[in-house]
């Protein structure tokens, strides 16, 4: 019989409770202790009110998130919610079983605090079950994602570096380069390293699921040199960077994958050029990256848009689901590409 998550919740709460109460008979028969109505009227309450403050529990456990946090942060919150619940716990039961008995015992303070040590141990069970089997349902989710991401990971490496190390991309880099050697060969010098270190970081971050963002800047700023040599005045950049907010983290050749997209269908299309405006904003739920080119959507996708849009969503799904984001729109004659990234770790499956 298969269960989806809600039925197997409501079927694990009603057999633990049940199986609690039936283990109660049980000593109570072991031990020839006759179950008597007020002994029936006991282990009914506990039923019921193990179920519903349990329930309770839960839902303050979904409410503030618990299941997100690390073992360290769970632990003195479980300590926590299972004093507090069985303090609820304590106060119900004895309620009932002084309106259904009347039998004024159950107020003694040795009664109320055997029974509240009774509901600690319980609840604390119920605990460690319920985080037990969201870890490990986690676990098995975090590992079949590990390996789609992988699998995406190697597929846009690939696609990558067939990109990046296209005839067209070569000839025209050794072009711009080969027209610099006799005019300026410093200049030249520096565009083959530029070049170097292109080629040499798109290898090195094959291994790779997050990287600084100075270093995604880095290797942007040598290929944009690289271009500038190639399309001259034709292609302007404008850098807006906050160099105290660049410790950041985002997937690797991300930054590098819209630049080059906005060369691709937009720069390049336009027979005098235009302006490349690249825009990061760190704030502390994550980072916004803005990417701003001349052109328009209509230009851009009667070029073609490749796989780098495409790749690139797929990536930020598999890496933070919903948390991230990439927009496309056109405003002002300027083709725009909006990328957040949220700061907080939980959502980047280590």
């Amino acid at each position: 019989m298969l269960f989806n998550a809600k039925k197997l919740y409501w079927f694990a709460q009603f057999t633990g409770w049940s199986s609690y109460v039936a283990v109660a008979i049980v000593f109570n028969v072991i031990l020839d202790q006759e179950i008597e109505t007020p002994e029936i009227a006991a282990l009914a309450s506990i039923f019921v009110i193990g179920i519903l403050v349990s329930h309770l529990y839960r839902q303050a456990i979904l409410q503030y998130e618990w299941l997100s946090l690390n073992i360290g942060a769970v632990i003195p919150r479980i300590i926590f919610g299972t004093l507090v619940m069985s303090v609820i716990f304590e106060l119900v039961y004895v309620l009932i079983i002084f309106l259904l008995t009347q039998n004024s015992d159950i107020l003694k303070a040795d009664s109320v605090i055997q029974d509240f040590v009774s509901w600690v141990l319980l609840l604390f069970t119920w605990s460690t079950l319920y985080f037990l089997y969201h870890f490990f349902k986690n676990y098995k989710k975090e590992e079949i994602k590990n390996l789609q991401l992988e699998a995406s990971h190697n597929e846009f490496q690939i696609n990558r570096l067939r990109s990046q190390l296209n005839p067209h991309f070569i000839f025209n880099a050794m072009n711009s380069i080969r027209s610099l050697v006799e005019e300026d060969p410093k200049k030249a010098k520096k565009a083959i390293t530029q070049l170097s270190n292109v080629l040499r970081n798109s290898l090195l971050m094959d291994q790779k699921k997050l990287i600084p963002i100075q270093d995604e800047i880095a290797i942007v700023k040598d290929y944009l040199e690289i271009e500038k040599a190639r399309y001259e005045d034709r292609l302007q950049v404008n850098w807006e960077i906050d160099n105290s907010k660049e410790q950041r983290m985002i997937p690797p050749l991300m930054l590098q994958t819209l630049v080059e997209n906005s060369i691709k269908h937009g720069i390049a299309k336009l027979s005098k050029g235009g302006l490349i405006n690249i825009k990061l904003d760190c704030v502390p739920k994550g980072c916004e990256i803005h990417i701003q080119n001349s052109g328009s959507l209509h230009q851009s996708k009667s070029s073609g848009t490749g796989y780098g849009l495409k790749s690139t969503r797929e990536r930020l799904q598999l890496l933070y689901d919903d948390k991230a984001s990439l927009n496309i729109y056109e405003e002002d004659e300027f083709v725009n590409a909006k990328i957040f990234i949220p700061k907080d770790s939980k959502y980047i499956k280590k």
